[in-house]
């Protein structure tokens, strides 16, 4: 999840690392990259590196799409508020495989409540995973699930990723024809 405004430089090549604010453990080495509301591109981790806020360097900041560490470090405190130089950052370095532009509630043409609706009806889910997409089918919106199960819209790629888990099963059982 990116700002709109660093959207370009993403496709563009120009910045091909992302600093997020603490240790962020990885799960996944394939993502999409969403901004402004689309999913812009899939991308690949080729690495990930744990650093101090003091320890970042201008080859940190300009991989990340700035000119310096100083502007770098004007946007992390822009962002996350007050941080100090012994904060641990998370640096994500990725290559873009494909670029896309993809409306993100979209899902290989089905709207998010279609998805929730066959995920419901045909897979076996968690409670979890069952009240998000019931969640969907009264919203209709992964914005407004978002902002009313996890407090804000920030946290909509926890929706999407409930989504995503079940299209890829429904493709999986045959049940959403690509």
């Amino acid at each position: 999840m990116l700002k709109s405004k660093y959207a370009q430089l993403v496709l563009d090549g120009k910045k091909r690392s992302t600093i997020r604010l603490g240790r962020i453990e990885v799960k996944n080495t394939e993502f999409y990259i969403n901004s402004g509301g689309k999913i812009i591109a899939k991308a690949v981790l080729r690495d990930v590196v744990y650093k101090k806020v003091k320890d970042l360097t201008d080859e940190d900041a300009k991989l990340d799409g700035f000119e310096s560490k100083n502007e770098l470090l004007m946007e992390l405190k822009n962002h996350y508020g007050n941080i100090s130089e012994d904060d641990e950052v998370t640096i994500l370095i990725f290559d873009i495989i494909e670029k896309l532009d993809l409306d993100e509630q979209n899902f290989g043409g089905l709207k998010p409540k279609q998805v929730s609706e066959l995920a419901l009806k045909y897979l076996p889910l968690d409670d979890y995973e069952e009240m998000v997409h019931k969640k969907v089918l009264e919203y209709g919106s992964i914005r407004k699930v978002a902002r009313e199960l996890f407090g804000s819209i920030q946290k909509r790629w926890k929706v999407r990723a409930v989504l995503n888990k079940a299209y890829r099963k429904l493709v999986e059982k045959g049940i959403i024809k690509l």
